[in-house]
């Protein structure tokens, strides 16, 4: 099979818990692909990092997120995926840094919820509460115009946040509309 194929089946073995199965087959990937352009390397290492993040093994999935980012400038996938393991190992100033930026480069509320964790943690409740008010209010213009985009972002921040049933009821929308695994877990968590 061609790169993409095995790069597919390497998606689906790590979404279905089989780590190192999937392992191997990025890279068999990585292995096989031929091209120059970086940032497709960049992207396999990223999938990469995320199975093993997935499965708790934070200092794999560092190895290939900072390895993402060394190839590709500014590819704000690794760096939140990195600023996700650094915050996990309890280097917090470096991720409050990395969030920082990247929620500077793309203000996807998610990553900025995400920052506010960090700063929670490291005892900035004003911080965070400042960062949440601003995902809330970015979460209900992004609910206004293009609310299918963002439901389950949404109800996995208000269900995190104890606002049970607006979660609730974004996550009954998402999981109606895409009918997977993961929409179908949001709403388990968000209906107990």
């Amino acid at each position: 099979p061609d790169a993409t194929t095995q790069a597919t089946v390497a998606h689906l073995l790590s979404q279905t818990g089989k780590v190192e199965q999937a392992r191997k087959a990025y890279a068999a990937t990585a292995s096989g692909f031929r091209g120059v352009n970086p940032s497709t390397v960049a992207w396999l290492e990223v999938q990469r990092g995320v199975t093993f993040l997935t499965a708790g093994r934070w200092a794999e999935a560092r190895r290939l997120f900072e390895a993402a980012t060394e190839r590709l400038d500014d590819f704000t996938l690794a760096e939140e995926h990195l600023a996700e393991v650094l915050a996990r190992s309890g280097e917090s100033a470096q991720a409050e840094a990395l969030y920082r930026r990247v929620v500077e480069r793309s203000g996807d509320p998610s990553l900025r919820a995400a920052l506010a964790d960090v700063l929670e943690a490291r005892g900035d409740t004003a911080g965070a509460a400042a960062q949440r008010q601003r995902v809330r209010k970015d979460l209900e213009g992004l609910l206004k115009g293009r609310p299918a985009a963002v439901w389950a972002d949404a109800a996995r921040f208000f269900l995190r946040r104890g606002d049970s049933r607006r979660a609730l009821e974004l996550a009954r929308r998402n999981a109606d509309l895409r009918q997977d695994a993961r929409s179908l877990t949001l709403l388990a968590q968000a209906q107990s």
